[in-house]
């Protein structure tokens, strides 16, 4: 059975969606045993950092070798965390992200898919080939984003991308970080210019998020039993055990 692909993009830079990513690749590789991250923001990739992890290998190198990638080779270019999770790092020279191609992240998708149950991948934006035959091929999406104008309003308009990609509605699912900030828009108004029900909500807890980032070390490792770091754990089962509703999670608004 092949494994399940989710990506995570966020409405714009600095709303935490790298973060998550991690985490929810971490909550879920404990849950499955094993699963893949992989970093698609070529030259501003922190998942390795995140990890306190130093890739030997990158997706750079993988797309230099797409003719002759297989299985062993894949496996070879990525690193592995304590926490089972694999990482496959995004290139760090920004030179480098020249020659990462849709060919190269297509074959690394198919592979990572028939060895993992789980692939989470950490895009960097919706419009560039390479990140468009992602979505393609992600059986869940999260979008990232903040209760503030420019943040929603980048949200509503990847929402409207999606749909034009043909995108099917039901994998989409917005996520609201760091939600109870001072002067945050409210949840009403958000729901009314995104066009849906918000269901997901991740806290604001900037000591242990920082604490966690600054120290490589994922939230829901480093402090399990702190709100966010359950919430996020939340989400994970909310996204991946396929329940017929999704609850609203604890920090919702009522």
């Amino acid at each position: 059975m092949k494994g399940t692909i989710a990506v995570v993009v966020g409405a714009k830079g600095g709303v935490g969606a790298s973060t998550l990513a991690v985490n929810l690749a971490t909550v879920l590789a404990k849950t499955h045993g094993k699963a893949a991250l992989l970093d698609l923001n070529p030259g501003r990739g922190d998942l390795a950092a995140l990890l306190d992890l130093k890739p030997q290998f990158s997706l750079a190198d993988l797309c230099l070798n797409v003719t002759r990638l297989d299985r062993a080779i894949f496996e070879k270019m990525l690193v592995r965390h304590a926490s089972g999770v694999h990482l496959l790092g995004a290139p760090l020279m920004f030179g480098d992200t020249r020659v990462v191609s849709a060919q190269g992240v297509t074959q690394a998708l198919a592979i990572a898919r028939n060895v993992f149950p789980v692939v989470v991948v950490d895009l960097e934006d919706c419009f560039h080939e390479e990140q468009a035959v992602t979505l393609r091929e992600a059986s869940k999406i999260l979008l990232v984003a903040r209760l503030d104008f420019t943040s929603l309003r980048n949200a509503r308009r990847i929402l409207d991308h999606l749909q034009d990609l043909a995108m099917d509605p039901k994998q989409v699912q917005v996520v609201i970080n760091r939600f109870g900030q001072p002067n945050e828009l409210p949840v009403a108004e958000a729901e009314y210019a995104l066009g849906q029900e918000l269901h997901h909500f991740i806290p604001d807890d900037p000591k242990t998020i920082n604490g966690a980032n600054n120290t490589g070390i994922p939230a829901v490792l480093k402090e399990p039993a702190a709100k966010v770091s359950r919430i996020i754990t939340d989400l994970a089962k909310v996204m991946f055990e396929r329940r017929s509703q999704p609850p609203a999670l604890a920090g919702a608004a009522s």
